[in-house]
């Protein structure tokens, strides 16, 4: 009954069931898009095929404004609209196949992991973690491209026009952390992306990062409410339109506000511990190189105050010339200390040798 409630809700009606041979031909070709692009990064056919051929599959009439194609938790099936070519993989449809794909069900059949985001009896974390994690994902896919976007009063380099804030904060993370363990994490529900930022940065990073993007996600919803019920319902006068608006403007400048300040949080992060580890002369190379390509990433605010990372870079580049150049202090000092005890071993040698020259001679 509750699944019923939730699809009348959603707008998807008149379900038919797509018979074995429909359904088997769709969850090959999505089964192999997806591992054949990602088979390097340990995504196994099989498992995608398995997790896929066991869920129920309808053809329904999904109202307009509601995505084409719909994963339903409640009763573990898929939904998609008639209008949809189901030999082509539409990316409604890749989405929504791994959302079921990364879906783990606890002893209770609850959901316990769905990708980055973790459910227990209180709480839900990691949401945006995950929705940007998906998108992500779907980018690499399809081979999106990024695109310059303004949003919030920034201008962001992102792959997605409906989060462009999160998905470069994941497209950061991910710099760092390292893109396979983002895909496993995000396919396969595992705990790989986490442990190697963790590593790269710390814990702490981390779990901030996660609970600032939740917030960031939450602030997105209620602005996409609040547009809607100013575009669509006939119902709000005027000046209630003009105090929808001051909260929309309110919700952005708190986006604006997380987004500076995780972007900032985690380059300092990684590349402070970086170049504080680093104690060879090629290491300190990369990370200068590294900093350098990072650079791309970084969104440029409408705010002066938040647009840090070029005095950032400079510091980061003055700290690497300095371990260089001690570097290359001690390593002199130690071929000097090399060559003084070499010319001693030598010294040594030759007394030792006319020593043994003149005992002969006074046999």
């Amino acid at each position: 009954m509750r699944a019923k409630k939730i699809l009348k809700k959603m707008g998807i009606s008149n379900p038919e069931k797509l018979d074995f041979k429909q359904k088997e031909s769709l969850v090959k070709s999505v089964s192999q898009k997806i591992a054949d692009r990602f088979e390097t990064y340990g995504i196994k056919y099989e498992n995608i095929y398995m997790k896929l051929i066991n869920t129920d599959m309808y053809l329904s009439d999904i109202k307009s404004g509601t995505p084409k194609a719909n994963y339903i938790y409640k009763n573990s099936s898929l939904y998609i609209d008639r209008s949809i070519d189901i030999s082509e993989n539409n990316e409604d449809i890749l989405r929504e196949c791994i959302c079921k794909v990364q879906e783990v069900r606890n002893k209770k059949n609850k959901i316990h992991k769905l990708g980055l985001c973790r459910f227990n009896e209180s709480k839900i974390a990691g949401v945006a973690f995950n929705e940007a994690g998906m998108q992500y994902v779907l980018s690499l896919l399809l081979d999106k491209k990024e695109e310059k976007v303004n949003a919030y009063g920034v201008m962001i380099n992102s792959i997605s026009i409906q989060y462009p804030a999160l998905t470069n904060i994941i497209r950061q993370m991910t710099f760092i952390a390292g893109e396979n363990y983002l895909v496993q994490s995000i396919i396969n529900s595992t705990d790989d992306f986490k442990k190697s930022f963790i590593d790269k940065c710390n814990e702490t990073s981390y779990y901030s990062i996660m609970k600032n993007t939740d917030l960031m996600y939450e602030a997105k919803k209620r602005i996409t409410n609040i547009d809607r019920k100013i575009l669509f319902d006939r119902k709000v006068k005027e000046e209630s339109k003009a105090k929808l608006r001051e909260k929309v403007n309110k919700y952005s400048k708190s986006i604006r506000f997380s987004y500076t300040k995780i972007q900032k949080e985690l380059c300092q992060c990684y590349f402070n511990k970086k170049i504080g580890i680093a104690n060879t002369i090629d290491k300190l190379e990369f990370i200068r190189e590294e900093i350098s390509s990072y650079k791309k990433l970084i969104a440029i605010s409408c705010e002066e105050e938040d647009n840090f990372f070029d005095k950032y870079s400079l510091d980061c580049y003055y700290k690497i010339e300095r371990k260089i150049e001690k570097i290359n202090k001690e390593n002199s000092m130690l071929m000097s200390d090399k060559k003084g005890f070499s010319k001693a071993i030598i010294k040594i040698k030759k007394l030792f040798t006319s020593s043994n020259a003149e005992y002969e001679d006074n046999k």
